[in-house]
């Protein structure tokens, strides 16, 4: 399978479950919007809607998942991993964008902790991340959302 055909089936599968847990929780929630980026190059490999929503929605997720990833793009010199640690609600810059070996890996649809934890997920499905460094890196009170969907997704390893 060609790798960026990979990667949307993988990112759109793990991205389709969080979507079914967080409406068990009766969220509502139809869709999301997923970026990632070669962040040796900058280059966008992947940009596309995973799921529905009304123009409006869909236009303001595929506005801040670029948003989360160039952020946290431009912020790799200071240390960044995650785009959480230059979130700033005021000026609507959120978490959801995480760092993986050779890409960087962002969605909006959701609720940022579910946005975050899907990125984690979809990362080490990929390859990208290791999920045992991930998870002493990312506690359950940092991030609440991401246990429950490792778990929830054991069959993309």
């Amino acid at each position: 399978m060609h790798d960026v055909v990979r990667k949307l089936v993988i990112t759109e599968r793990v991205v389709n479950r969080a979507i079914q847990i967080a409406n068990r929780g009766g969220e509502g929630r139809t869709g999301a919007y997923v970026c990632i980026i070669d962040h040796r190059t900058g280059q966008m490999i992947l940009h596309a809607l995973i799921g529905h929503g009304t123009p409006e929605k869909i236009a303001k997720w595929r506005e801040l998942s670029l948003e989360k990833a160039t952020r946290l793009l431009n912020n790799l010199p200071l240390g960044h991993e995650t785009s959480e640690e230059s979130m700033d609600e005021a000026r609507s810059m959120y978490p959801g964008a995480i760092m993986g070996n050779d890409y960087i890996f962002s969605l909006s649809g959701m609720k940022a902790m579910d946005d975050e934890a899907t990125m984690f997920r979809t990362a080490i499905a990929l390859g990208q991340r290791n999920r045992r460094q991930t998870l002493k890196r990312i506690s359950s009170s940092r991030n609440p959302r991401l246990r429950p969907l490792l778990k929830a997704c054991h069959w993309t390893e």
